[in-house]
């Protein structure tokens, strides 16, 4: 049998992972590292109770959103609700859509990030107002790699 996983280039290799939630979270949004491709980008995202992101939109990725644990809004621009999510419900976001999220259950919100990405670097992340934490003081965590 041929292995044909040795011949591929290191981005699209066969990633397996674990997501666990990060101990002791001192900052009120964290970003766990899940996996990468040069098309796909996934993390888990744990927001403390009450919190809300900023507006934003992403330039050149489409978006899906899952709830792990607690309870998630969607809102667009002038908190224009886009729809409310719990344990298993997701949300697919175009690129370029004007989007927050915010926190309200009684627990931290853990959430499943997938960007499916227009090209090799992709991401770019523009915010609409100002951000609810300063992009240094998020932290970010690797994911175990099984």
């Amino acid at each position: 049998m041929t292995d044909h996983t040795a011949a591929r280039p290191a981005g699209r290799r066969i990633r397996t992972f674990r997501y666990q939630k990060p101990h002791q979270q001192a900052s009120p949004w964290a970003i766990v590292s899940l996996c990468e491709t040069d098309a796909v980008r996934a993390a888990a995202h744990v927001l403390a109770r009450g919190e809300v992101d900023n507006l934003h939109l992403n330039v050149d990725v489409d978006e899906l959103w899952m709830v792990l644990a607690g309870r998630a809004r969607f809102l667009g621009p002038g908190r224009t609700l886009i729809g409310e999510f719990a344990i298993g419900d997701g949300i697919l976001v175009p690129r370029e859509t004007r989007y927050r999220i915010e926190n309200i259950g009684d627990v931290d919100l853990e959430l499943i990030q997938l960007m499916l990405l227009d090209h090799p670097g992709a991401g770019e992340r523009i915010d609409l107002d100002e951000p609810f934490v300063a992009p240094e003081d998020i932290e970010r965590h690797d994911g175990s790699v099984l």
